[in-house]
Formats: structure tokens, sequence, C-alpha cells
């Protein structure tokens, strides 16, 4: 059974921490899931970011708050149908409707404030096993800031040193201040910006973390959630009628 894929990312990374048996039915039994409201709601949101961005490299002014919407708005249709709303608060059309909210806030707290140097930056490292990381980080400021863009229901402040994204980022893009643009995904949203220095020695932490879950994995090492964790029930995880741990 081939349990490490042919690179490792943050979103594995992150699944195998959470909960080590989805990370076993998603990627060593390749039984996806649909996507939630919520996470479709964040790609559009990032969809329309990564335009308006693009943009603004070429133009110094990115696209326009309408334009900017449409775009958010016109990503969740094209996902909506194959979207589970199930665990969601919100149904389809609501969610919709939230998105352009969500795309409007972003256009005016983010979208005018952050100076791109490059958009959507493919990441690669390869260690001395031949063993790739892959990672795609949203946005590097002109003034060398690694920037992650987050949709997030609940908003309680980060600590960036602790985030495996952006101190994985961090390392292999060469870069040390790290930050990141959210929108509360809420009735009436609102933005947060944060940002943070991380130190080699973040850095190192967090590339013993990933080594130790990449050992996990190679022995076939796939931990349920811990009891009580709220992903594991029957409302938050896809899995739950085919999980020995589950149903």
């Amino acid at each position: 059974m081939k349990t490490i894929r042919d690179h490792l990312s943050v979103s594995q990374i992150r699944k195998y921490l959470n909960c080590g048996m989805q990370y076993y039915y998603s990627y060593v039994e390749g039984i996806r899931s649909a996507p939630t409201g919520s996470m479709i709601r964040g790609l559009s949101v990032d969809t329309a970011a990564n335009n308006h961005f693009s943009k603004k490299i070429e133009n110094n002014k990115g696209i326009p708050e309408s334009d900017f919407v449409e775009i958010a708005v016109a990503e969740h249709e094209s996902k909506q149908d194959e979207t589970d709303f199930s665990v969601d608060a919100l149904d389809k059309n609501q969610s919709k409707d939230r998105v352009s909210s969500l795309a409007g806030v972003y256009h005016k707290n983010h979208g005018k404030v952050f100076v791109p140097e490059s958009v959507q930056i493919k990441l690669e490292t390869v260690n001395v096993n031949g063993e790739k990381f892959l990672g795609y980080a949203d946005l590097i400021t002109v003034d060398g800031i690694v920037v992650d863009n987050k949709v997030r229901k609940r908003h309680v402040a980060p600590v960036l040193s602790r985030d495996i994204q952006l101190v994985k980022y961090a390392g292999m893009s060469g870069k040390r201040d790290v930050g990141i643009a959210i929108v509360a995904d809420v009735k009436e949203p609102r933005a947060y910006y944060y940002q943070e220095k991380i130190t080699d020695k973040h850095i190192d932490i967090v590339d013993k973390k990933i080594d130790w879950v990449k050992l996990g994995i190679e022995n076939g090492i796939f931990l349920p959630a811990p009891e009580g964790s709220w992903y594991c029930s029957e409302k938050w995880c896809s899995y739950w009628n085919i999980c020995e741990f589950g149903k």
C-alpha cells in the first residue's frame, strides 16, 4: 500500500494532524469528499484576490471592487452545485450573497493596501532523499511579506510563528516576514490583518513536526482524532459512516 504521494503539502500535513483516519481515507484510499460552503466562499474570495493582485502588478491599481465581487460570485456559482451545504448555516443562495459581502470587504481593506511583487507563487523543495514538498503562497508583497488570505468563521488572533503554512512558506521562499489577511465569514463581515517575523527556530520546529508526520505516514500510522474533537462527528466528518472510529 502506497501511503506517501509524490509530494507532501501543508494541506496533507494539517489533515493528518487533525485526524490520521481522514488522511488515510482521503490520500491513501483516494476517497474525496465534497467541498463545504465555507470552503468555496474562501476559494471564491481567493480567486478574486489573485485576479486583483495580478492586475495590480500591471497597473498599480488592480481591478474595481465591482469586478472583484463579480469574479468571486462567478467562482462560487461554478462550484456551488458540487458543494455540500448540509453542514453550513447558509444555503446555496445565501452563501452566494455572503460571498458578495466578503469580497467587498476584502477589496476595501486588503486589496487596496497590499502592493504585490508576485501572486500564487509556486514553492518547491526537494530534500536529500529526493522527497518533494510543494506549496503555493497567495501573495508576496514588494517589501517581502508572505501573505496568506483566509476567510474564517471564527475570529481568533492567530500566532503566525506556529502556523505550519506560513512558517513553512517563509522557509521555502527565504522570506522572514509573514502576514495573514482575514475576512470574518459572519453576517456583517469584518477584515483583520496580522503580521509576524519568523525565525530560524520557528522554521526548525515546523520542519521537525513535518518530519514526524512523514514518518507516521510512511509507517502506516493513522490515529483517529482525539476524543471529543468537534471534527470527529457525524456532522463534520464526511468519512463518519465508513470509519471504524465513527458510526
